[in-house]
């Protein structure tokens, strides 16, 4: 059975983090870059005092976010219900020594329901930077470190597409897809920015934009578990999809 209770305070939510938690996962198969999974079990087990970060300028962003961007999800997914409670902690009977704190869980139309994670990340932080900007050279070689895509160009551009419309027509059609506010920070963010400054500068009757696709099941055969794929032919249907509802919004 799953319980959710109410701690009455942040203090007494953070002393019951001693059982393992969804944050713990990635450090107990080894694949947290910041914490291993013995320095894990040293901090679970009482012989080692985990360092406060709760007033990290990164951890304090990305607490304080939070509740904006579930406002901002119930508006681009009106038919989700988005429910939160501070200082939540589930925990399962069959499983004693584990508990979860969810950023939110959803419910929709049909009453089923599911778990709202947010992630942020803080691009111009030291260590992120280094992780994405440049990280490896493309497949022309190039590395590009501090540099602007284009010169002449301004910071940004927004994609021209319908995308909300483009979104709702694949889901009406059963496909999977979400909308998304970045194409990413390297090769896929230069490949539509391009794209956008070409259409700004030489062909403005033209519409631009971006969608990320998944891998094709047999792509991901020797890859992680968990890795997302689709079948190619969803895929295929999901771009006929896209392109139909742009046709329709003329």
């Amino acid at each position: 059975m799953v319980q959710m209770i109410r701690l009455k305070s942040h203090e007494e939510w953070l002393k019951h983090r001693e059982r393992i938690g969804g944050s713990d996962a990635a450090a107990i198969v080894g694949m947290n870059p910041y914490k291993s999974n013995v320095e894990l079990w040293q901090i679970k087990t009482g012989q080692v005092v985990p360092e406060d970060i709760s007033d990290k300028p990164y951890v304090k962003y990305g607490t304080e976010a939070e509740q904006y961007l579930r406002e901002l999800f119930k508006l681009d997914f009106p038919e989700y219900r988005v429910e939160y409670v501070e200082n939540n902690m589930f925990f399962n009977d069959k499983y004693p020594f584990a508990h979860a704190s969810l950023d939110g869980w959803l419910t929709d139309r049909d009453g089923r329901r599911g778990v709202w994670e947010c992630k942020t990340t803080q691009i111009q932080h030291p260590g992120q930077k280094r992780k994405w900007d440049g990280r490896i050279p493309d497949n022309a070689g190039y590395q590009p470190v501090d540099v602007p895509i284009r010169a002449d160009g301004p910071a940004a551009y927004f994609a021209t597409l319908p995308v909300k419309a483009m979104v709702q027509r694949m889901r009406d059609a059963g496909i999977p897809a979400a909308v998304s506010y970045t194409a990413g920070t390297y090769v896929c963010n230069y490949l539509l920015y391009t794209l956008l400054y070409l259409i700004d500068k030489k062909y403005p009757n033209v519409r631009g934009g971006f969608i990320h696709v998944p891998y094709a099941m047999e792509q991901v055969i020797n890859k992680p578990l968990g890795t997302p794929s689709m079948d190619l032919r969803q895929i295929a249907r999901g771009l006929e999809t896209a392109v139909e509802a742009v046709a329709a919004c003329g």
